[in-house]
């Protein structure tokens, strides 16, 4: 049924999602599975659909509890605790590329100042 617990976890989200938002019906069952699921601290935003600048604060916070506990900023583009963190790493990187050719760039130069400030790399290395 799901290759990984990352599939599971999308599909849990989105069929919450759907029932928050009023399309799609789910028996008392799965409601009493979201509730338990949600008491043990299940984050049902796999996806966030908000942008801007909650949503990069967000992933700046995840960013440092990773340096905290791995001591590096090195996210994987395919890091399986929180693959959203990985594509968030990407993103900076390739956002960086584009302000510091004057292109049009989400990133701001005070952000990219707080990611240098913890020790983040604009280059992803390969691992040895």
């Amino acid at each position: 049924m799901y290759s990984n617990l990352g599939g599971w976890t999308v599909q849990m989200s989105q069929l919450h999602q759907s029932w928050q938002e009023g399309r799609k019906y789910i028996p008392p069952e799965m409601v009493e599975k979201f509730n338990q699921l949600n008491a043990m601290g299940f984050g049902f935003d796999v996806f966030l659909t908000r942008r801007g600048e909650q949503s990069w604060e967000d992933s700046f916070g995840l960013l440092l509890q990773y340096r905290q506990e791995t001591g590096s900023c090195r996210v994987s583009h395919h890091y399986k605790a929180d693959f959203r963190l990985g594509s968030w790493v990407a993103v900076q990187r390739k956002d960086y590329k584009l302000l510091v050719a004057d292109k049009p760039s989400r990133l701001t130069h005070d952000r990219a100042q707080r990611l240098e400030s913890i020790g983040f790399e604009w280059v992803a290395r390969q691992r040895d």
